[in-house]
């Protein structure tokens, strides 16, 4: 049963300007973009900071790893003050780094700076939201914020089905 807690409106997207994210959530599926077809894409949920640090719009945001797409993933782990050499290979699924042998980069909780513009969603419906125009690179560097990641339910003998 709902309770009542006289919750305000969620701000649904804030002006064009630079902005601190934290990526809030993360998934891993594959593009179907037309020279993208079949590469990962990385899926991101970025809380995006408000006056005061105070919480803001949640803006998603999709990094593709094609030749076509490398600087958008550069400049966002860059702008997240991860440490990378050039070259050093990485993912961000730790069972994906572990059986790759390659250094694992988690998401959750990464912050930094972006430019934020204001885009019409593609059905014409006049309704507007935020997007990433740039990850800036030059900017203070901000420690990662704790967020918890979800955990997988376990299914147990008693839950299995007959």
């Amino acid at each position: 049963m709902p309770t009542f807690k006289d919750s305000d409106n969620l701000v649904r997207f804030v002006p064009e300007g630079d902005y601190i994210f934290t990526v809030t959530g993360f998934d891993q599926a594959v593009s179907a973009g037309g020279k993208t077809a079949g590469c990962t894409k990385y899926e991101l949920e970025l809380e995006i900071e408000i006056a005061n640090g105070a919480r803001g719009p949640r803006v998603f945001e999709n990094l593709i790893d094609h030749e076509s797409c490398d600087w958008k993933i550069d400049t966002f782990i860059k702008s997240a003050g991860v440490n990378l050499a050039k070259g050093v290979p990485f993912e961000f699924t730790k069972d994906e780094a572990d059986a790759n042998g390659v250094q694992f980069v988690q998401p959750l909780g990464l912050r930094g700076w972006c430019r934020l513009i204001v885009e019409e969603y593609p059905t014409n419906s006049g309704k507007k939201r935020n997007k990433v125009a740039t990850f800036y690179t030059n900017k203070p560097k901000l420690a990662p914020r704790p967020i918890a990641a979800p955990v997988e339910p376990k299914i147990t003998d008693d839950d299995a089905a007959f």
